[in-house]
């Protein structure tokens, strides 16, 4: 017999997933690495002689509007002082001024002196006369241009302004700021950049490849437990990461796991139940309708008793696959609710009104608690009638020796409470939680013999309720009675004799 091996071949080499959170993540922090690395080179390296010109043309005009502003707003100048603060602003700055004022009696310039270190003009009486053609030019009084050194291979930029004073008379202002060569500066970046460079980008990849593992790592064991849950092994438990959002999708995972493996107890069940419930009334079916053919054709007493038994079962097979097409079509949404206007108190009185008969054939009594006005709600009268329908079912189906059933209604806000009670059996605390589902009845072993239901009333007036809004619930204490309760927004009328 040929058998085949399956397993690791440690041959079969491991191809590189491009699609892969692992890939993406590496591939995007790296190529996010080498734009940050392209961006630096081109504003240290290309872009930084204009940058260069740009930055010293800004620091020059700041200087020059800052003595415009002492000259021109002060009413007495203390020329000294200006003097005074022009050699310091040229000392500082590399910058070389010349002022004078209009009618030539006035003439400050940045001092040489050793005391007090300036910056000394390299140029001539040419320039001078150059900016103030070009200031008495400008509209802006204001002017600017580049001398060139071919000598020291560098420019110049020389920057004027007239500044005009309500105090004395006009001044020009001449500034003359070297601009250095930054071929040297360039190299020297270069070459600091390339180390930067080559470093950013190792860094990038090994971060990249950290962080990549650190995420896809724990989407991948989800991964692992998501197959193991589509292979039906519903004790899977999902484990998150380093990360809320991956927690909490595991935590969702994980729940949705447990969900799942209720639904399919729930619906094993189901089946059990429904096909036990279906195989009594048939067995008793068939068993009636040999006697008839074997034993009762003949006699018309037994023969109709035993039809009666037949009709009897037949009508309960009825109602069960009644109960489970309602509840189908409610879920399924196929039957759409028809909401309108309707007073509570007539729905409630109506619905009892079905059980009356009881009250003379088994001793039941059926209390009503509703106020005197009417209590308008907005619903599909059909289904509400229906869930109301079934919790009084459900009352009279767990009642006791006590028969007594109160049917309450009750304003609380702008939301309405009915309230349906009996003095039963109770439920049991532990079994509260489940008693809303499909196919289950509390304490079965309590039940009053003449109780058929299908197990699917509550299940049904469930969904009933949620599609109209409604919060409901039950409050039950066993051996005492249970108390089932939902409540409705109510609709506020004005004329409550003429309903919108």
């Amino acid at each position: 017999m040929k058998t085949t091996k399956i397993g690791f071949n440690p041959v079969k080499k491991r191809k590189i997933d491009t699609k892969s959170l692992q890939f993406k993540l590496t591939l995007y922090f790296l190529l996010f690495a080498v734009i940050l690395m392209a961006v630096l080179w081109m504003l240290q390296i290309a872009f930084l002689d204009t940058y260069y010109e740009s930055a010293m043309k800004r620091q020059v005009q700041r200087l020059v509007e800052s003595v415009s502003r002492t000259y021109a707003y002060n009413p007495e100048l203390n020329v000294d002082q200006l003097c005074a603060d022009v050699w310091e602003l040229s000392y500082e700055n590399d910058t070389y001024f010349y002022l004078e004022t209009s009618d030539g009696l006035l003439r400050i310039t940045s001092s040489t002196d050793s005391e007090r270190p300036g910056r000394m003009f390299i140029g001539g009486a040419a320039e001078l006369t150059k900016a103030r053609a070009l200031i008495l030019a400008s509209p802006e009084k204001k002017a600017y241009f580049y001398v060139e050194n071919a000598r020291q291979d560098s420019r110049t930029l020389v920057y004027a302004v007239l500044t005009e004073s309500d105090y004395r008379e006009d001044l020009f202002i001449y500034a003359f700021a070297p601009l250095y060569p930054v071929d040297t500066t360039v190299q020297i970046l270069a070459q600091q950049l390339l180390l930067v460079t080559a470093a950013s980008l190792l860094l990038a990849v090994l971060l990249a490849l950290w962080l990549s593992g650190r995420l896809s790592r724990p989407l991948i064991r989800i991964r692992d437990s998501a197959e193991q849950l589509a292979r039906g092994e519903y004790s899977v438990h999902f484990q998150g990461g380093h990360y809320t959002e991956i927690d909490e999708l595991a935590g969702t995972l994980t729940h949705a796991a447990q969900e799942l493996s209720k639904a399919e107890d729930l619906q094993r069940d189901l089946l059990a139940n429904v096909s036990h419930d279906l195989r009594t009334p048939l067995t008793m079916v068939k068993s009636y309708a040999e006697l008839i053919r074997d034993i009762s054709g003949d006699d018309p007493e037994k023969r109709n008793t035993h039809l009666g038994v037949i009709i009897e079962e037949a009508d309960r097979l009825d109602a069960l696959v009644g109960d489970i097409l309602t509840l189908s079509k409610i879920q399924s949404g196929v039957d759409a609710m028809e909401m309108e206007l309707l007073d509570a108190k007539v729905l409630t009185d109506h619905v009892l009104a079905a059980f009356r008969v009881l009250e003379e054939l088994d001793s039941y009594r059926f209390e009503l608690d509703v106020p005197p006005e009417p209590v308008w709600i907005r619903g599909d009268v059909r289904r509400l009638s229906q869930a109301l329908y079934n919790l009084v079912a459900n009352a009279v189906r767990y009642s006791d020796d006590d028969k007594t059933i109160r049917v309450a209604l009750r304003e609380e806000g702008h939301r309405i409470r009915i309230t349906v009670e009996d003095r039963g059996i109770g439920i049991p605390a532990e079994e509260l939680d489940s008693i809303w589902g499909r196919y289950q009845r509390a304490s079965k072993q309590n039940a009053r013999a003449l109780s058929k239901g299908s197990g699917l009333g509550l299940s049904i007036t469930k969904e009933i309720l949620q599609r109209h809004g409604a919060d409901f619930g039950v409050d039950s204490r066993e051996g005492e009675g249970s108390s089932f309760w939902f409540t409705l927004e109510r609709e506020n009328i004005v004329d409550r004799a003429k309903p919108l």
